[in-house]
């Protein structure tokens, strides 16, 4: 009876018993899962910076390119105006 007792607490014991080298083998893996995961979030903030920045320069451009787009538009009316005008100027010469 004593023996049954102290065979099932061995039992138990081996049962229970931590494997340092699993343990170990779960902490390396954990710290190099954190370092990799610092890595990419490094890298997902640089490149949110660059798309940032791109996101900037094309709003700059998409503006400027509005802006030389309406003086051309304004340009073209102006010449269209100056023809008209000149047009009108040669036709009021034969009256």
């Amino acid at each position: 009876m004593e023996s049954d007792q102290l065979c099932i607490q061995a039992n138990a014991y081996l049962d229970n018993r931590i494997d340092v080298q699993v343990l170990l083998a779960d902490s390396e893996i954990k710290a190099a899962s954190l370092k990799q995961i610092a890595e990419l979030e490094e890298s997902l903030a640089q490149v949110h910076e660059a798309l940032i920045s791109l996101r900037v320069t094309w709003s700059t451009n998409y503006l400027h390119s509005g802006k030389v787009r309406k003086k051309g538009i304004l340009l073209v009316s102006g010449v269209a105006c100056l023809q008209c005008r000149d047009d009108l100027n040669v036709d009021g010469d034969k009256h």
